[in-house]
């Protein structure tokens, strides 16, 4: 399963794809980066009520196996597991395409998150700031600004402020306050964990690896997606149920052997979903003779 998103404005050409770039690049200073946000931690004030609400009761020998269910970040029944990835890059009009090894890509979400920091500088006509900001962020100078010849400056010299740099007219160090918001994108990447024979039995992260890849005129930034724990939902979506089923010895055909996979519901037991696969089967034995 593989998807690829475009943001809306517009493709970067080949042309324009490299590792790196030269100072006469139109590039040249930019940079994009992925990051993948926490996975989101559930209350355990609220496991109380939602032990209520799904009517599980209060049976000691249950309560692990149920708290595991509570805690686990992948979806009940299916077993998704849903990823959220922030671009960040060095000013809004930045061209990138996005896609994910494994899994599906939402859209891309114009996100905002808040800012309140002290930025130093030394010496300096202008600052990076590493985000991108909105329009009504502010910067303010904090204590005394100095100039390069080492003066006192009154007043202050004026910030201004463009994508993720500001500028200050000369060189001049001082600290200042940056409050606002930055700006960036969120993608949610759904993944569905794979099917029996496509990942490690024995390490059921393995059905959910995937791989997050932008690419962009100055390069290709990749993010491998950190799984959470395997518990609970999670882990119930890639084991499910495994029952060796014998067929009838009543023909001349081959003997086989299959292994029926169950997917269950972890709250009523009842039948989601269920495949079959051949597997060879166990040696047989004299009777009364323990395999």
């Amino acid at each position: 399963m593989n998807e690829s998103i475009t943001i809306n404005y517009g493709l970067i050409s080949t042309e324009e794809s490299s590792k790196t770039s030269s100072p006469d690049s139109e590039y040249y200073g930019d940079w994009l980066r992925l990051s993948q946000k926490p996975y989101e931690e559930k209350s355990m004030s609220d496991f109380d009520q939602w032990l209520i609400d799904n009517e599980f009761g209060y049976a000691v020998e249950t309560l692990p196996q149920q708290m595991e269910i509570y805690k686990s970040v992948c979806e009940e029944i299916t077993g998704e597991l849903k990823v959220t990835i922030e671009v960040h890059r060095s000013r809004s009009d930045l061209n990138y395409t996005i896609s994910a090894s494994y899994g599906i890509l939402s859209p891309a979400i114009g996100r905002t998150s808040s800012i309140n920091e002290s930025i130093n500088v030394n010496g300096e006509d202008s600052k990076e700031l590493g985000l991108v900001v909105s329009d009504n962020t502010s910067a303010e100078w904090e204590g005394d600004v100095v100039s390069s010849d080492g003066s006192f400056l009154n007043p202050k010299p004026e910030i201004s402020i463009s994508d993720n740099e500001a500028f200050f007219g000369s060189e001049v160090t001082g600290t200042f306050r940056l409050s606002g918001r930055s700006l960036y994108d969120e993608y949610v990447l759904t993944i569905t964990p794979r099917l029996s024979g496509f990942y490690d039995s024995e390490k059921p992260e393995s059905a959910y690896q995937s791989t997050v890849v932008a690419l962009w005129g100055g390069g290709v930034e990749t993010l491998v997606v950190t799984m959470p724990d395997m518990t609970g939902n999670c882990l119930e979506a890639v084991w499910g149920g495994d029952v060796v089923i014998d067929p009838d010895d009543d023909d001349d055909e081959e003997e086989k052997c299959i292994r029926l996979i169950e997917v269950r519901d972890p709250c009523t037991g009842d039948l989601i979903s269920s495949r079959e696969e051949q597997i060879s089967c166990p040696e047989e034995t004299d009777e009364g003779e323990t395999p």
